[in-house]
């Protein structure tokens, strides 16, 4: 593996730089806590994620759960997919019926690279 110096990072509103041991304990931080609650989601919550991810395009929340309501079972799903750092609303505030799901660019990136098998693994080393 080449080792680099340093990495800078354009955060649209800035940039910043930094260390080869910074990013590499800030990805492993960011992946663990996507990891301790993908490993978690029950088959159904896996396969709901797979829809997502696979969709051309954002779906809506009805697509995905005919008949949506808020502080249900299906509510709860999709606010550990956000909290996994999967999705959010497109048009941002609280989950409706009416709204899209986004894939957030972290969410998609790990699911990309890692795959969807390591992320619900629940051995300690991806």
């Amino acid at each position: 593996m080449v080792k680099i110096k340093d990495v800078k990072v354009n955060l649209g509103f800035m940039s910043v730089t930094f260390v080869e041991d910074e990013l590499d304990e800030t990805l492993a931080s960011l992946v663990e806590e996507m990891r301790i609650i993908t490993k978690d989601l029950s088959t159904g919550e896996q396969d709901i994620l797979h829809k997502i991810m696979g969709s051309a395009s954002p779906l809506l929340v009805s697509d995905v759960f005919d008949g949506f309501e808020r502080k249900t079972k299906e509510h709860e799903t999709l606010r550990k997919l956000r909290d996994a750092q999967f999705v959010r609303p497109k048009e941002r505030g609280t989950w409706r019926a009416n709204k899209h799901i986004a894939i957030k660019p972290f969410g998609r990136v790990m699911w990309d690279k890692i795959g969807p098998k390591q992320l619900f693994n629940n051995d300690q080393q991806a």
